[in-house]
């Protein structure tokens, strides 16, 4: 399953940091995935971690990371 991700994800990105000519949510769910690998150890291309890391910092994206670090923070403790 990793060996599709990377090659989609490659085949997706190119050799830009989105997958398409702007930013959308498919930069972030696929940023997600990645990111996941990357955490992980997992071999992952470099081009893919930089379009992975891009999308990581951008604040919309750093916005939902904290929300969603809250809610299970305070689920972990219910």
């Amino acid at each position: 399953m990793q060996h599709e991700l990377l090659a989609a994800a490659g085949h997706a990105l190119g050799d830009r940091l989105t997958i398409g000519a702007t930013w959308s949510i498919a930069d972030a769910d696929l940023a997600l995935a990645l990111m996941r690998l990357v955490h992980n150890g997992d071999p992952v291309p470099p081009q893919l971690v930089a379009a992975a890391q891009a999308t990581w910092a951008r604040p919309s994206v750093q916005t939902y990371l904290r929300h969603a670090a809250s809610a299970a923070a305070v689920a972990a403790h219910a």
